[in-house]
Parts: structure tokens; sequence; C-alpha cells
């Protein structure tokens, strides 16, 4: 029975995969951020225009996906993060955020929850 709930969670994530090869950009974890009363990530910087976002939270609720543009406010919204599953994932076009004189999207996710005892998310790009 293990085996076969196991199955059912990574089938999804791998065939993802099939569809192009994603690379690996690291794991950020979701970290208090007291200037602004949130938890958010660190920038992963980009010039691919997919982005593949896992998460490994515990906790669902609203994880929101930014690009960092720098000044107050600037940031734009790309869009939400799936986490009702707990533990899934979601695809983001990110190519009309590839912008500035280093011709990358810098992204980040950001959340008034923090996340549970597991905040990492894993990116991906292609």
């Amino acid at each position: 029975m293990l085996f076969i709930v196991t199955l059912t969670l990574v089938i999804p994530f791998s065939s993802t995969y099939a569809a192009g090869e994603w690379y690996y950009k690291g794991d950020r974890k979701l970290t208090y951020n007291s200037t602004y009363g949130f938890y958010d990530t660190a920038n992963v910087y980009t010039g691919r225009r997919e982005l593949l976002i896992k998460s490994y939270m515990t906790v669902s609720g609203n994880y929101y996906v930014y690009e960092y543009d720098p000044g107050s406010r600037n940031d734009d919204y790309i869009g939400k993060l799936n986490n009702n599953g707990l533990r899934g994932y979601t695809i983001f076009n990110i190519s009309n955020f590839i912008d500035g004189p280093n011709k990358k999207a810098e992204i980040y996710v950001m959340s008034y929850k923090n996340g549970g005892p597991y905040r990492d998310l894993a990116f991906y790009v292609r």
C-alpha cells in the first residue's frame, strides 16, 4: 500500500520532467523578514522562461511568487504557489519577467505563514 501511495506522488512530478529538461537552481527556505513582517525566500536568478517550484512545506496556505525589482513596491506578482495538496509543485511562465541589465528574473516566494517545520522550496528552470 505504501508503494502505491508513494508512486502516485512521484509520477506527476516525474512526468513533468519528460516534457523537457529541467535544471535545478537550488532550495530556498522561508525565513521571517522582520523589516516587512512576512516570510520570504532568498532570490533565485534565471534567464530561463519556465519556473517550477516544488514545495516541501507542511502547512497549506497562501504562498505568492514575485519577481524582485529594485525600489520600494516595484516587485512584479507572478502567481500563487499551489500548496493545497501539500508538497506539490507549480509551473510558471516567467518570460515576461526577465529584465534589467542582467537579463534575468529574480524570483522569490513570500507568505504571512511560516510554512511549518519544513519550509523548503526547490526551484527548477527550463
